[in-house]
């Protein structure tokens, strides 16, 4: 017998550093460092809805003036069990509540350019108004950015008291440019 050792050939060594290689990449691909992939390293619409796992994203991952109602599911927005009222106003066509996203509010008129005078439901009046029919609670509106066109320079302001709607109703003024305009879409809570 021989005590010589046999030479590995060309291709063993090639092999055998190919192996390492392809073990090695693996492995460093592995020990990505958590929340060391951002933003800027992600292609355009890399992260979809399937991708993101279920209750990851919660208020305190969501930047302030991101989303608007029209981005919540149907549950999400009708799911204002705190608030009084609460209704989306739709002032294209006919102007009436968007049903869906509406619970406490019965009447909508639109007695002038970009005023809206909304009643509410006789169950929750005495809550919202006192005996002389003024409003006792705060109303808080909001432009509908998500059915409003061009939503440059609009304003929708709620009033209290002193209303040119009358008695035991709301009123939303809703403008465009400065000046009064029935073309603004909006969400009302009564908290």
């Amino acid at each position: 017998m021989s005590n010589r050792r046999k030479t590995p050939s060309a291709g063993t060594v090639i092999a055998v550093v190919a192996l390492f290689v392809a073990l090695g990449s693996g492995a460093y691909a592995a020990k990505v460092a958590k929340n060391s992939v951002g933003a800027s390293a992600l292609k355009k619409n890399a992260v979809t809805k399937d991708k993101i796992k279920k209750a990851a994203v919660v208020n305190s991952k969501v930047a302030v003036g991101t989303l608007t109602a029209n981005r919540l599911s149907s549950t999400a927005q009708t799911d204002l069990s705190g608030a009084l009222a609460y209704g989306q106003v739709d002032p294209f066509g006919t102007g009436s509540y968007v049903a869906a996203r509406t619970s406490g509010f019965t009447t909508l008129t639109n007695p002038a350019e970009g005023r809206w005078c909304l009643g509410v439901d006789s169950a929750i009046a005495s809550k919202v108004f006192d005996a002389s029919g003024n409003p006792t609670r705060p109303t808080v509106a909001s432009v509908e950015y998500g059915t409003t066109p061009a939503v440059a320079d609009t304003m929708v302001a709620p009033r209290g008291g002193d209303l040119d709607c009358g008695k035991n109703l709301l009123e939303i003024n809703t403008y465009r440019g400065g000046a009064p305009s029935g073309t603004v879409a909006f969400t009302v809570v009564l908290p």
